[in-house]
């Protein structure tokens, strides 16, 4: 996101103070490409603008391309070499079609804010056939795809149970109640229908994208940029739990939370269609505020807590860190501990299946998991520790359990 806004503030700069910002704009990019793969949709939109504009001479403009894919092919291959926990192979999943729900109810609750702003009802009185059938047709496909996946935020920070919950065994408690959590979703829901119909009238709108369109849209380039981007992550998220299995998580969707709204606003403001008084949108922020700060607080108080147990068991019981298992966090910052025998029982938290340590205590929510979930020790299995959490709007009992090794 970043480096889309230097790449369009050295547009509005001229000479040398353009030409500095561009390329600084690009090398903020392909460095973004280092840390997180997402990051290449920022390299396609730069390079897309690079292509279509008439801003730049045209020796920078290929000179832009071809270090944005030089640059790229040399990361890409760099990002082989080191090492990661979950390696990205191409696997085509038709079932992986049910995390799609997720993504216009979570974007629609994170950009609660902004689109706020928008009133689709004068858009609305102005469709004609083609956008109501388009409209309807969206509809009928976003319908579909909650119908299979259900109606859920995607998670795994941003949820009904504490962030990042299944670092430890067994079911959290809910940090929010059922009813404000079902206000949630529902706000999620209606900003998703009131951004399809604004999307809806902009596409109808603009037309099939030829070149000549293409460069007469990049005279703005902030906003070409934000839609590239925009367009961009968009078919990237839809493809990915097809093409690499996996879930699709609220974290993947934070640069289009940070640019998609724009373009949506920018339009509706075109149309009349942007409310003239803030109460609405300072509203939906001060509650987006709230219910953030509930999840902040509930996942720093129990990670604090569980960190606290596993360290009290060390302290009390002389068991190494490395073989106490306070959570993935925990258990990947110790890495030693003493061997787990070859004749160890299989394990019930996902992290530690490829390690030989041997796992004298572990920290679990007091409730077990849903049946087929995981296998969680029983009442007969001795507590050391029990600790009740109290969180924003209610509270949750962790339990240091011995085992699932003897040591």
């Amino acid at each position: 996101v970043g480096a889309l806004v230097l790449a369009a503030y050295a547009i509005g700069k001229h000479g040398t103070a353009r030409t500095f910002m561009w390329w600084v704009a690009i090398a903020v990019a392909l460095w973004a490409f280092s840390v997180r793969e997402f990051s290449a949709i920022t390299i396609g939109a730069i390079a897309l603008f690079a292509l279509v504009t008439t801003a730049l001479p045209r020796w920078q403009r290929i000179a832009s391309i071809a270090v944005l894919v030089s640059g790229t092919i040399a990361v890409a291959y760099w990002r082989t070499l080191q090492v990661t926990e979950t390696p990205s192979t191409l696997l085509f999943d038709l079932d992986r079609y049910v995390y799609l729900a997720a993504l216009p109810i979570t974007l629609g609750v994170l950009t609660l804010p902004v689109i706020a702003w928008i009133r689709p009802i004068p858009l609305l009185r102005g469709f004609d056939r083609t956008r109501w059938i388009l409209l309807a047709v969206s509809m009928i496909v976003i319908a579909s795809l909650i119908a299979a996946g259900g109606v859920f935020i995607a998670g795994n920070y941003f949820q009904q149970v504490p962030a990042y919950s299944s670092v430890i065994p067994g079911t959290p408690e809910g940090i929010y109640p059922l009813w404000l959590w079902g206000v949630i979703v529902a706000l999620g829901v209606i900003a998703a229908l009131c951004a399809v119909v604004v999307l809806t009238d902009l596409v109808i709108s603009r037309g099939v994208p030829t070149f000549r369109r293409v460069r007469e849209w990049s005279r703005n380039p902030g906003l070409f940029l934000a839609a590239a981007y925009s367009v961009g992550s968009a078919l990237a998220l839809v493809a990915a739990p097809f093409l690499i299995g996996i879930p699709v998580f609220d974290r993947y969707l934070l640069g289009l939370v940070a640019v998609a709204p724009g373009p949506l606003l920018w339009w509706a403001d075109k149309r009349g269609a942007v409310r003239q008084g803030a109460l609405l949108p300072v509203v939906s922020w001060i509650f987006l505020l709230l219910v953030g700060l509930i999840a902040v607080i509930a996942a720093g108080r129990l990670d604090s807590a569980r960190w606290a147990m596993a360290e009290e068991v060390h302290r009390t019981q002389s068991i190494p860190r490395g073989n106490i298992d306070g959570g993935f966090d925990w258990y990947r910052f110790h890495t030693e501990g003493i061997p787990r025998p070859e004749a160890w029982p299989p394990r019930y938290t996902w992290w530690s299946l490829d390690d030989n340590r041997a796992v004298c205590v572990t920290i679990t929510y007091e409730q077990p998991p849903p049946p087929g979930i995981a296998t969680f020790p029983d009442d007969s299995v001795p507590t050391l520790l029990e600790r009740s959490v109290r969180l924003p709007l209610s509270t949750q009992v962790l339990v240091a359990k011995q085992g699932p090794d003897a040591c």
